[in-house]
């Protein structure tokens, strides 16, 4: 006899298989053969995650390239900001100041990837930016700003249904402690929320996974990344996920508790020229912690 557990696991596999159908080969993982993973994460998708990049891990390159990079590692989600040129060869660069057409230029180049922009990392909240949000499909602008601009952008926030997440950069930034940020969020509307990065948490001291039990109910995205060491300095660096000191597990773990829903976002800062192989195997470790979790 089936137990409600049971149940729910062959539920789960049954939503898989669906997922993998349609992802066609990006639900396999590449053969051994292949340097580069591909397979993106059929298993993050089934439950509610959508897991990308943020165009940072690719700065040295174009938005296009950028773009180009994430879909072929089977991802169809890119945090992008401000400054970027667009593609290779023009001097237009991303910004909330966008004409439609430029707007229109970036939409098709992400229309032409299949992937995905809900998330965009904004230097000021303003009507303008806010558009920008709308205009592009943009579901949520990240923010770092002056403790007393809070109030303000969150007013915008409500007025204009677009969400805002407050990021935290290392000590001594001004939300490098996460106590700060859940004091500042106390007096705000449910449109500001947090985006947790995990390698910033784990250099400012903290560990991630209390973090992220800590900010239950508060996070809507994820910068995630894993650190070769605890200590900030000189050798402390990206590594792939799950071969680090940030305990990536943990704290999938720890989001699937709180059934979180949402977008997890690799922000790879290392090896700047040819990062796409160990973004491929976050990629990888992501779909298989997540398969994992299906199961449990």
């Amino acid at each position: 006899m089936q137990t409600r557990r049971t149940m729910m696991k062959s539920a789960l596999l049954g939503s898989a298989a669906l997922v993998l159908g349609r992802n066609g080969a990006q639900g396999q993982e590449a053969p051994a053969s292949e340097t580069i993973y591909s397979g993106g994460s059929p298993w993050g998708n089934v439950l509610g995650w959508r897991l990308g990049s943020q165009a940072w891990t690719f700065r040295l390159f174009t938005f296009e390239e950028a773009v180009k990079k994430i879909a072929s590692l089977g991802l169809r989600v890119i945090e992008a900001g401000p400054g970027q040129k667009v593609r290779p060869g023009s001097d237009l660069v991303l910004s909330v100041d966008m004409t439609k057409a430029q707007k229109y230029l970036v939409r098709s180049i992400l229309a032409d990837n299949d992937v995905t922009m809900p998330t965009f990392a904004a230097m000021d909240i303003t009507p303008q930016a806010m558009e920008f949000a709308l205009d592009m499909g943009i579901e949520t602008l990240v923010i770092e700003p002056p403790y007393d601009y809070l109030p303000g952008y969150d007013k915008l926030a409500q007025q204009y249904g677009v969400n805002l997440v407050i990021h935290n950069h290392p000590t001594p930034s001004l939300y490098a402690d996460y106590k700060v940020t859940l004091e500042k969020l106390k007096d705000l509307s449910p449109r500001t929320g947090i985006c947790l990065d995990t390698g910033h948490f784990r250099r400012s001291g903290f560990e991630p996974v209390e973090v992220a039990r800590a900010m239950e109910g508060k996070i809507f995205t994820l910068h995630v990344k894993d650190l070769s060491k605890k200590e900030p300095g000189p050798d402390c660096h990206d590594v792939p996920w799950g071969t680090g000191v940030c305990n990536i597990a943990g704290v999938m773990a720890e989001m699937k508790r709180q059934n979180f829903k949402g977008v997890f976002l690799a922000e790879y800062e290392h090896n700047w020229e040819n990062s796409l192989p160990e973004v491929g195997e976050c990629a990888r470790f992501f779909n298989e912690q997540s398969r994992k979790l299906c199961m449990e």
